[in-house]
C-alpha cells in the first residue's frame, strides 16, 4: 500500500499508492427508524450506529410520509448510498430494510434482540476501528443469500481509509445461517502472547445479538419487483394466534357461535308456533281485566 523511497541522504519518504487515496464520494450509511419504536429496538438502533463510524443519523419517520419515498429523498439529502431503516409494526413487530439507494433491498422481521447494555459481556474494541466480516457457507451455496451476502459487504463493511474510522482490525462481525434465519454476532479479536515466537488468538463476544428472519428481496428501495420470497415466512400475527390456540379447540368459539344461533333461530321458532289469540281469549283476557279493576276500586273506598 506504500512505495518507499530512499534518497542518497538516507530520508525515507513514505507515499500512498493511488488506490489508498480516499475516495471522491465517500460510502455513507443512513441509520434511522419510524416512530412508535420500544425502548429495546432504540437501544438496538444506537448499538449499530455505533459499530458503524461510516453511518449517518435521521429523524424518525412519521407515518404520514410515504415510507419508501421518503427514505430516497432522504438519502439523497444525507448523500448516502445505503440504507438500514428499522420499521415498526403494531408497536411490537420489528422489521428491518437493508438496500441501496437505487436498490436492491431486502426485508427481515428481527427477532431475539439482544442489547449491548442488555448483554454486558467482556469483549470490547476500539469504537470506530474497521470490522471483518464473516459469512457462513450457506451463503455462497444458497443463491438467495448471495444478494443478501452483497448487500450486508456494502452496508456493514467500512470503507478504506474513510475519515471517521481508525485504522485498527479488532473485531468481526459474523453472519450464521441457521433454522431459515440469519443469525448476527458481534466478537472482539484477542492476541495473547504466549512466547516471543507463538500468539494464541481468541473472541470475545461484544454484543448486540440479534436474528434476521428474511421476508422479500426487491428490486428498488423499500419496493418495486419482487426477486424472492421467502416461503417459509411467517408472520408475527399469525405466529401469536397460532400460539395462542395451541392445545385448544381451533373451531371453539366457531362452535359456540353456532350453538347461539341455533338457539336464537330456536326461540323464533317456538314463539311463531304459537297460537295466535282468538275471540274466547279476548273475552277472557277483557274479564280478568274488569275483576282486577273492580277489586282495586273496591280497596280504595
Amino acid at each position: 500500500f506504500f512505495f518507499v523511497n530512499m534518497d542518497p541522504i538516507g530520508d525515507v519518504d513514505f507515499r500512498r499508492t493511488p488506490s489508498a487515496v480516499s475516495p471522491k464520494h465517500p460510502v455513507r450509511t443512513l441509520v434511522f427508524c419510524t416512530r412508535g419504536v420500544t425502548v429495546r429496538d432504540r437501544h438496538l438502533i444506537q448499538d449499530i450506529r455505533d459499530m458503524l463510524p461510516h453511518s449517518k443519523r435521521e429523524h424518525k419517520l412519521d407515518e404520514k410520509h410515504v415510507m419508501s419515498t421518503y427514505v430516497k429523498e432522504s438519502c439523497a439529502d444525507k448523500r448516502c448510498d445505503s440504507t438500514i431503516f428499522f420499521e415498526n409494526r403494531k408497536r411490537k413487530d420489528l422489521y428491518m430494510w437493508v438496500g441501496l439507494a437505487n436498490g436492491p433491498s431486502v426485508r427481515f422481521n428481527v427477532v431475539n434482540v439482544h442489547t449491548m447494555k442488555e448483554l454486558k459481556l467482556t469483549g470490547n474494541c476500539i469504537k470506530g476501528s474497521r470490522p471483518l466480516l464473516h459469512f457462513d457457507r450457506a451463503f455462497e451455496s444458497e443463491s438467495h443469500l448471495q444478494p443478501i451476502k452483497a448487500l450486508f459487504q456494502r452496508v456493514f463493511g467500512t470503507p478504506r481509509y474513510h475519515a471517521l474510522s481508525k485504522p485498527f482490525v479488532d473485531h468481526i462481525f459474523c453472519f450464521f445461517w441457521f433454522d431459515n434465519k440469519i443469525w448476527f454476532r458481534n466478537y472482539q479479536i484477542v492476541d495473547q502472547e504466549i512466547s516471543s515466537r507463538e500468539i494464541e488468538r481468541s473472541l470475545l463476544e461484544i454484543g448486540p445479538r440479534f436474528v434476521l428472519n428474511p421476508q422479500r428481496v426487491y428490486s428498488g428501495l423499500l419496493g418495486g419487483k419482487t426477486l424472492w420470497a421467502n416461503p417459509e415466512y411467517v408472520t408475527p400475527s399469525k405466529q401469536r394466534a397460532q400460539k395462542k390456540f395451541k392445545g385448544k379447540d381451533p373451531f371453539k368459539h366457531y362452535k359456540n357461535l353456532v350453538k347461539k344461533e341455533e338457539s336464537q333461530t330456536y326461540k323464533t321458532a317456538q314463539r311463531k308456533a304459537q297460537p295466535k289469540e282468538g275471540l274466547v281469549d279476548k273475552v277472557f283476557r277483557e274479564g280478568l281485566e274488569d275483576t282486577k279493576l273492580a277489586k282495586g276500586s273496591w280497596g280504595t273506598q
